[in-house]
């Protein structure tokens, strides 16, 4: 029933796309033979909307179908490895590590607390 309904749409939009040629038609003896092509569905079901169709096939394609594995999971995490870092120096003031170009915390801190920051 789905298969008919999308051979359906295919048809509605080869006849939309290229009005001009001759229909095309579509060769499937196993589904008109089959017990449930001689049920013949009603005519509102049969009738699908082309975007309605496509909204819902692009749905389903969208979701992930299994949960991933744990092994998926660690082989995607693997490249996202934590890098050590090079810009990391020995502040003049105060001896501890700081960040090149950046302030020392403890300087800074230090510095505020005793009121010796300016105020601007």
């Amino acid at each position: 029933m789905l298969l008919r309904g999308l051979v359906q749409c295919v048809r509605n939009l080869s006849f939309r796309l290229f009005p001009v040629f001759p229909q095309v038609q579509f060769a499937l003896p196993a589904i008109e033979r089959s017990p449930l092509a001689i049920m013949k569905p009603s005519e509102e079901s049969k009738k699908m909307d082309l975007v309605e169709w496509l909204q819902e096939s692009f749905l389903q394609f969208a979701t992930p179908k299994k949960r991933a594995s744990i092994m998926k999971r660690r082989l995607r995490r693997a490249s996202k490895n934590l890098e050590p870092k090079t810009n990391i120096v020995v502040c003049p003031k105060c001896g501890k590590f700081k960040l090149l170009h950046h302030l020392c915390n403890s300087c800074m801190l230090h510095n505020r607390y005793n009121g010796e920051t300016r105020e601007y």
